[in-house]
């Protein structure tokens, strides 16, 4: 495996744990609210499932409330005391970050690839 399918790998196995994050926390809350919170990760799909370079600058940036969230949480569930810990926050920021790296890695090393290209065709 090269470093691009790798990153793209990543990007794409993350982008489905914070949408699995979101269905489990549907399935223990507000389904609505999950909803909502779903769409920006929906409309980017094309980055990480089709391995599209501009969508996964697009995911990069669009994964980056889920990351706030996930690292307030965690500080939250962490620092506050009688706050039940949860997974949900951890793997809602481990999941933002490797998203934001991977699917900016990927873009980055792909337009690396693009460049080749047209400089071999010429």
């Amino acid at each position: 495996m090269n470093k691009l399918s790798v990153a793209l790998l990543l990007a794409r196995v993350s982008w489905v744990a914070i949408l699995l994050a979101l269905a489990v926390g549907a399935l223990s809350g507000s389904w609505k609210l999950a909803l909502i919170a779903a769409i920006p990760l929906l409309l980017v799909y094309a980055g990480p499932l089709k391995g599209d370079k501009k969508g996964n600058q697009w995911a990069a940036f669009a994964v980056t409330p889920y990351f706030m969230y996930g690292v307030t949480e965690q500080v939250e569930n962490l620092m506050v005391p009688g706050v039940e810990p949860s997974l949900m926050p951890l793997v809602f920021w481990l999941g933002g970050a490797t998203l934001f790296i991977a699917a900016m890695m990927h873009s980055r090393w792909q337009a690396e690839l693009d460049v080749k290209a047209a400089e071999a065709g010429q």
